[in-house]
């Protein structure tokens, strides 16, 4: 946490300073309670008024002392939480595809959202306490001996119980507080698995299997929750208990001295004033400090995502697409198990185009993932012109390509903003874009506008909408290299065919095109076809050379076409 309150170290500073402040000032009630009393019974009537009004005074610093402290307190939890949910952002987003999906995003959005929480209830909020605490106890402590030693003495002796029984609930407090967090990411997890997932659990009838589901995990966050919660209600109940005790002891004792005429009535009730004084810093500091002590695993958590460096691809060499990519030897799997890809050797020169086809699961996907950096632990060679990918730099590896992927995700924003996505074009730029993605088209047989918004994830749109904005997105930011990953395949038959045919026709663009669609004019069109079978590349060539080979293209042409 240090690095979070270095960050706000000038607000930290005034936040302890007014928590000394307020803890000096209460302690020192005991005194000013102690004089009035006695100049009462003493009958001094005229320095009793001046006490009276120094008092008023005195209590309203301490009322002001306290709203100050208490509200840069507010602040700096505030300004700390700022500080981490940003710093974790940052760190998820540093990630590459391979290490962000390796991790499932409601652990991320419990990172921001309970842990966040956690950490705000049971460290910020209490951390300033602490100091408060120690000065009071300080302060109370220095008071009670200057009106009497032998009761301080057997006051601190009394409160060591209340240092060591908290201390062993506030271990296991802890533990409970680590498993608490833990479930809370589960039950993130499953709940916003179901809610992405509402139309299969509507279509397949899955309501009773998802209310049991969701209730198991309910009621394993409930019983976490409630464990830490006893274990916090024992530590109160015996922390209270104990600090009542020792007031009980530090009354009866001055009573004593009062009887064998050792203190004054005044010193008695600044010595029950300063001894409530000592004893709750006490109590609160042990019943704060397990929950403090609770929080650093959530934030040793926190900091692992905010400190993430990537480990993949740590290259810093800047890219360079003038001649083309080349694959070597390629072999890929998703688990050490599996081979998706096995002895995959191709070759993509700029400015040509190319189709990948083949049946589902052999791979193609996974090919053009591969190509643009998805993945890093994979065996054999993939180089931008001569250059290994593990030696690029992969933030401006991203300005070379765009995809365009057959599952489209839109924000909940405008439709231009999914187009352009916060960049600046021109009119011109736009224009066309939309021409040759079509969107033009739904825009104005819809009467629909740049400016309306798409909804979650495009809600307020078609299917082949939703895919058009997310072809113009693509297109508008004229990369040399455009992969499109079944980009059409949401769109009318006359659509996709047009889409597909003026990008063929850019000579300057390379374009890999992942297709099921096997349209015989638009194949023809292709620089080189590459048919792929279980994981590897069966035939590479053009259209014609391929059909008239006849082999398994030839075979699988024939049989989709049929």
């Amino acid at each position: 946490m240090g690095r979070y309150f270095k960050e706000h170290k000038l607000l930290v500073a005034a936040t302890v300073v007014f928590c000394i402040a307020i803890g000096v000032i209460q302690a020192g009630i005991a005194v000013l309670i102690q004089r009035v009393l006695d100049m009462a019974l003493a009958g001094e009537a005229e320095q009793f008024i001046r006490a009276l009004l120094f008092a008023v005074v005195y209590f309203a610093v301490m009322g002001l002392t306290l709203y100050l402290a208490t509200l840069l307190g507010f602040k700096t939890a505030l300004r700390v939480l700022k500080s981490m949910r940003r710093a974790v952002f940052a760190g998820v987003m540093r990630q590459n595809m391979e290490e962000f999906y390796s991790v499932n995003t409601a652990d991320y959005l419990s990172a921001l959202n309970n842990d966040m929480k956690i950490i705000e209830e049971n460290y910020l909020n209490h951390i300033f306490d602490i100091v408060y605490h120690a000065v009071l106890f300080v302060a109370s402590l220095i008071v009670m001996f200057y009106f009497d030693v032998f009761v301080t003495l057997v006051v601190i002796g009394i409160s060591v119980l209340m240092m060591v029984i908290p201390g062993i609930i506030g271990v296991a407090l802890q533990k409970r507080q680590v498993v608490q967090s833990e479930k809370l990411s589960a039950f993130m997890a499953r709940t916003k698995d179901f809610f992405s997932g509402f139309e299969i659990i509507r279509t397949y009838r899955m309501s009773l299997f998802t209310k049991k589901s969701f209730e198991a995990k309910n009621d394993e966050l409930f019983t976490a929750q409630y464990r830490v919660g006893k274990l916090a209600a024992a530590l109160a109940g015996v922390t209270a208990t104990l600090a009542l005790l020792t007031s009980v002891a530090a009354i009866f004792l001055s009573a004593h001295f009062i009887l064998i005429g050792r203190i004054t009535a005044g010193v008695l009730l600044g010595l029950v004033q300063a001894s409530g004084q000592l004893v709750s810093p006490i109590g609160a500091i042990l019943g704060i400090f397990p929950m403090i002590q609770g929080a650093k695993p959530i934030i040793e958590r926190i900091n692992r995502f905010a400190d993430h460096a990537p480990t993949g691809f740590v290259g810093t060499q800047a890219p360079t697409f003038e001649t083309g990519i080349t694959v070597s030897n390629l072999h890929f799997g998703y688990t050490e198990e599996d081979t998706t890809l096995q002895d995959v050797s191709v070759a993509f020169e700029r400015g040509k185009k190319y189709a990948i086809i083949g049946g589902s699961g052999c791979g193609k996907s996974t090919l053009v993932k591969l190509l643009t950096g998805y993945y890093s632990k994979y065996e054999g060679e993939i180089a931008y012109d001569g250059v290994d990918l593990h030696q690029l730099d992969m933030e401006k590896l991203g300005e070379l390509s765009a995809t365009i992927h057959q599952n489209i995700y839109l924000f909940d924003e405008t439709i231009q903003d999914n187009i352009c996505l916060h960049r600046d074009y021109s009119e011109d730029e736009l224009q066309r874009t939309l021409a040759i993605s079509g969107v033009d088209l739904f825009l104005s047989a819809g009467g629909k506008d740049l400016s309306d918004p798409v909804g979650e994830n495009g809600a307020n749109l078609s299917g082949g909408q939703r895919q058009r904005i997310a072809v113009a997105r693509a297109l508008i930011l004229n990369k040399p290299l455009l992969i499109l990953d079944e980009g059409t395949s949401s769109l009318d038959l006359q659509t996709a065919y047009d889409i597909e045919s003026r990008l063929l026709k850019e000579d300057a663009l390379t374009l890999v095109t992942i297709t099921h669609a096997l349209n015989p004019e638009l194949l023809q069109a292709y620089d080189r076809i590459i048919f792929m079978k279980d994981g590897a590349i069966a035939e590479t060539g053009t259209y014609t050379e391929l059909m008239q080979k006849n082999g398994m293209f030839a075979t699988y042409s024939n049989v989709a076409g049929a």
